[in-house]
């Protein structure tokens, strides 16, 4: 499963230390040198990690408020580098996972991105998408259509209809896992739509049961099936 991650810096001395302990881990590692750039990016790439020299960067605080309401990148664990000029808790307060001080202690640091890492890895396997052909349904306001299932998640699933015009807005979705007669029910917004009758959910609430019952079920398709359908929809 490939990792990539998105550094935001201007210091070699930064950049030095990151990207061999990154590469270590199997993550590929993009730099930006500065947080204009890097804003670009976040509209352009989906980023597993994102590391910004804190206090070595002007805007960034600026820079991590707007990749927490980034869609492709909100959920992307993010280290703040700072050098003494801001405390932990502020590059918190803006959206840091781990915030990292300088001098860079190379013990601490791999200690951190490898907890990291495998923050990234459950992060990927609760978005791939495996790829499905199930019968469901599809409510909004009372009203129900019958839709096909055609990938899914742990965070949403496609669908496609039969004709052109796609709910929007907030949803409920229907479905039964083939061979168990066990249920899923899904409170979803409609994230995407076509005027060929395909959309894409993202999962808003799901019961106890039914969130247990889908990863079950995932995990059973991810044991026969070896190849996995990465979807941001």
């Amino acid at each position: 499963m490939s990792l990539n991650s998105l550094l935001v810096s201007c210091d070699s001395g930064v950049v030095g230390v990151f990207q061999p302990l990154l590469k270590e881990l199997h993550i590929q590692s993009e730099v930006c040198p500065d947080t204009g750039s890097a804003a670009e990016k976040l509209g352009q790439q989906k980023f597993d990690a994102v590391i910004v020299d804190y206090d070595g960067m002007s805007e960034a605080a600026a820079f991590l408020h707007q990749l927490r309401a980034n869609h492709k990148n909100r959920e992307a664990i993010t280290f703040a580098v700072t050098q003494g000029k801001t405390n932990a808790s502020k590059a918190f307060c803006h959206g840091a996972n781990f915030v990292i001080d300088q001098p860079l202690n190379l013990e601490w640091l791999n200690c951190n991105l490898r907890v990291a890492h495998e923050l990234m890895l459950r992060g990927r396997r609760r978005s791939l998408r495996r790829l499905v052909d199930l019968p469901a349904e599809l409510f909004q306001d009372e009203h129900g259509v019958h839709v096909r299932l055609v990938n899914v998640s742990e965070e949403g699933a496609s669908i496609e209809l039969d004709k052109e015009i796609v709910p929007y807005g907030e949803v409920r979705l229907h479905f039964e896992i083939p061979g168990s007669g066990q249920v899923i029910e899904a409170d979803a917004d409609v994230a995407w739509a076509d005027c060929q009758g395909r959309a894409g959910v993202r999962f808003v609430e799901l019961s106890e049961a039914s969130a247990r019952r889908l990863t079950t079920w995932l995990g059973m398709i991810d044991s026969q099936t070896p190849d996995l359908q990465l979807d941001e929809a």
